[in-house]
């Protein structure tokens, strides 16, 4: 499904995001699986790469593992990039975004033998705060679309004991949050490693698409800053299924989430080909379900026949929908649907 929809979009590159999502069963009794999370609750925690609002490969497993348990996330990474390099583009430029539970110098590792670039989230630790403390050459950020917060950040390397080399790791502080400085101790600091920048593969991929303001510190701090869109991912898949899963067993719990992942990824392509012109491909489930699906009616008999009555808003909403919706399937070369019958 997601090779599917890289061929229909075509994009330049791909931007992945690498995470794991809590689903709360705290409640279930004799849950075969339901482990304590780190959100305090029981339940199960599946690792998920997604892209855009597409979950590209998932792992279901129990709540206490933990974001880079085991070897599963570098299997996941070299299954998808092998697949995206065969099946899509081999060329297309591949970036990874994670958060510090991914701090791994084995996982980054791994991505530079695949040649992708990769933004994560890294730890403060007692060198890296010495580091960002003697730093002279730090930058105000001030993003487009938000006016109210700005940032400053400083540029460096930094290197643990059990590292094998130096890494690109970024600094950042807010500096301004709703036209009020923040002083002292209440600044939100946050550090980033990545390879972007450091003359990999990945650096000229960039630059053959135009990407290259992408390589400067700002740019992959605005970029690792969209990571919040990933995490909207996972609520939209809980907003389409539940969290509470219907199965004792593990193994048939783990069935369900999968065809649940399956069903969102479809709905979120539905959403993009057919419906786009008359409802947001943003919205949540619930809401499209309101919009698209439940219309309030009266069933009424007249002139012999049973007519379906609607409010006079709602009949040309669906006749607008029915009319988008036809065109779509028309340029899909599907016909309408009833010539199905």
């Amino acid at each position: 499904m997601f090779i599917w929809r890289l061929q229909h979009s075509k994009p330049q590159e791909i931007v992945l995001g690498l995470d794991t999502t809590v689903l709360n069963n705290d409640d279930a009794h004799k849950r075969h699986g339901v482990q304590p999370t780190h959100k305090k609750v029981k339940g199960f925690q599946p690792l998920q790469l997604t892209w855009g609002r597409h979950v590209v490969d998932a792992v279901f497993r129990g709540g206490k593992k933990h974001s880079n348990h085991g070897e599963t996330a570098d299997q996941m990474l070299v299954h998808v990039v092998e697949k995206i390099r065969k099946e899509y583009r081999e060329d297309v430029p591949l970036i990874l975004r994670m958060d510090a539970g991914f701090y791994d110098d084995e996982l980054f590792e791994t991505c530079e033998y695949l040649k992708i670039g990769y933004l994560c989230g890294g730890k403060q630790y007692r060198n890296v705060l010495d580091e960002a403390a003697d730093a002279v050459d730090w930058q105000p950020l001030k993003k487009a679309d938000e006016s109210t917060r700005s940032w400053m950040y400083t540029d460096m390397r930094c290197q643990q004991r059990s590292w094998r080399k130096a890494r690109r790791t970024i600094f950042s502080a807010l500096w301004e949050d709703d036209g009020q400085y923040v002083l002292g101790d209440l600044c939100r600091d946050t550090v980033i490693i990545t390879n972007l920048g450091m003359g990999e593969p990945i650096d000229q991929q960039l630059r053959n698409i135009g990407r290259e303001q992408w390589l400067e510190a700002g740019s992959i701090l605005e970029l690792y800053h969209n990571r919040g869109t990933d995490e909207l991912t996972n609520r939209a898949l809980k907003t389409f299924g539940h969290e509470q899963l219907p199965f004792k067993r593990f193994n048939a719990n783990a069935a369900w989430y999968f065809m649940m992942v399956m069903g969102n990824n479809l709905f979120e392509a539905f959403k993009e080909d057919v419906t786009e012109a008359v409802i947001p491909v943003s919205v949540y489930a619930d809401t499209f379900r309101r919009k698209f699906i439940d219309t309030a009616g009266k069933l009424a008999r007249h002139a012999r026949k049973l007519v379906l009555k609607v409010s006079k808003v709602d009949f040309m909403r669906l006749r607008n929908e029915s009319q988008s919706i036809l065109k779509a399937l028309k340029n899909h070369g599907i016909s309408a649907p009833w010539q199905w019958i």
